[in-house]
């Protein structure tokens, strides 16, 4: 653990500029788990939802598909800002409509209201994710660049890991309005510590002024990189899978466990802990020469196991444990599809890191909208079937992708030495 930390403190880590910078990188990172708890965090107020607004669990369900439909459509239109305006106006401006949206949520009168409030909501917010990647990149030179990314996704984590929990705890206390406040005033809080550190970085009118049309450029450039879209098709998958566990697993507990939103707290963290536990594993699994094929046999097993998730007939810790495995065995994947992404996408890593990001909004829809329909036809139970086609589907996309990458080994071998490898 202390060597993954290492990139973030180290001031030989990072461009030269002192203290100020380790403080601004170390704020940045930490606020990255606070953006995906406002995003997942419907997942434990579901039940005092539908009963606030006289409605069913697979229908407030339909709030986090729209949250991230519109959440992984604003990432597309927003990317850009930060290099034609800067990062710290559009940070911090994002951070402030976004506590201003928030907080509105929390009075939301009914369900239309919450609904419109939390699709402007994600709209705005899905600047803060894309900027903030943006500026710590600027921070990492590039060699300390694939290790510090491999420890902010794993820090990302935490907003499963501790916020979606928290907010369970929270709403069990105050109600569903309770959550909204507190977010809204730790993004505040976040806010006023952008306004102090982060730095003006001034750049040249050029590239202001073409922000936008130089990504499509690069976006050009990298729609011919095939295994770049094949590692978009897996974390697709991927962050489904974890959305359907994240959105419906505290619902679930609550109705077929007897459970109240207090009691669901520790099992959604140690199922959330599943996400992180893979995360800092896979860093290991990325080293190996068959980490693809690993990966594509961890999928299938993450599949087995899904399909049981949602019986009701399971012990409840029983539930959990399989929840945590699940997680687990997906997110082995993640170091390993950052390091191709950033292997195959060039000089277009930043544009090739924004879609990254757009990805995992909308595989969080392709898990959560998906999941509320299954809810609503055949209730929890079949939702284990479509973590399984989930699971099926990255695993035949790590299949592929091994074969790629065994046959461009193949063809850069030459052949007596690949007689020697052969055996």
């Amino acid at each position: 653990m202390r060597d993954l930390i290492q990139p973030l403190v180290n001031g030989e880590a990072m461009i030269s500029r002192g203290a100020g910078s380790r403080l601004v990188l170390v704020l940045l990172t930490l606020s990255l788990p606070i953006y995906l708890t406002v995003v997942f965090m419907l997942g434990p107020l579901l039940a005092q939802l539908a009963w606030e607004f006289d409605t069913s669990v697979a229908i407030t369900g339909q709030l986090a598909s729209a949250t991230f439909m519109a959440w992984g459509v604003g990432a597309i239109l927003t990317a850009p800002l930060s290099d034609s305006f800067g990062r710290r106006p559009v940070l911090l401006v994002a951070l402030f409509l976004t506590a201003a949206l928030v907080a509105l949520s929390g009075i939301a009168w009914n369900y239309s209201s919450l609904l419109v409030l939390r699709v402007i909501t994600a709209l705005v917010a899905s600047a803060l994710p894309t900027t903030t990647m943006a500026a710590i990149i600027d921070l990492l030179p590039p060699q300390s660049r694939p290790r510090g990314l491999a420890v902010v996704s794993s820090t990302v984590m935490l907003g499963p890991l501790f916020g979606v929990p928290a907010v369970s705890l929270v709403a069990d206390i105050l109600g569903w309005r309770g959550p909204f406040f507190a977010i809204s005033a730790a993004l505040v809080i976040i806010m006023i510590g952008a306004f102090l550190t982060v730095p003006k970085q001034p750049q040249d009118e050029t590239e202001r002024s073409s922000g936008f049309f130089s990504h499509r450029e690069a976006y050009v450039a990298l729609s011919k990189r095939l295994d770049l879209w094949l590692v978009l098709i897996g974390n697709l998958v991927l962050r489904a899978n974890s959305a359907v566990i994240i959105t419906y697993m505290a619902a679930f507990l609550i109705a077929s466990h007897a459970l109240d939103e207090g009691q669901v707290a520790l099992p959604l963290a140690l199922v959330s802990l599943g996400l992180v536990i893979g995360s800092l594993t896979g860093g290991e699994v990325s080293r190996n020469r068959w980490c693809l094929l690993i990966l594509a046999l961890t999928f299938t097993m993450a599949g087995l196991t899904g399909t049981f998730l949602f019986e009701s007939t399971l012990n409840t810790w029983v539930s959990v444990g399989m929840g945590f495995s699940v997680g687990a065995l997906t997110h082995l994947a993640m170091p390993t599809f950052l390091n191709i992404v950033a292997r195959v996408s060039g000089e277009h890593r930043s544009s090739a890191m924004g879609l990254f990001v757009v990805t995992n909004q909308w595989g969080s829809l392709l898990g959560a909208a998906p999941g509320g329909l299954i809810l609503a036809k055949g209730g929890y139970g079949p939702l284990g079937f479509l973590l399984l086609g989930m699971a099926l589907a990255g695993s035949a996309v790590c299949l592929v992708l091994w074969r790629r990458q065994n046959s461009e080994h193949r063809r850069q071998t030459p052949y007596n030495l690949r007689s020697v490898e052969d055996g």
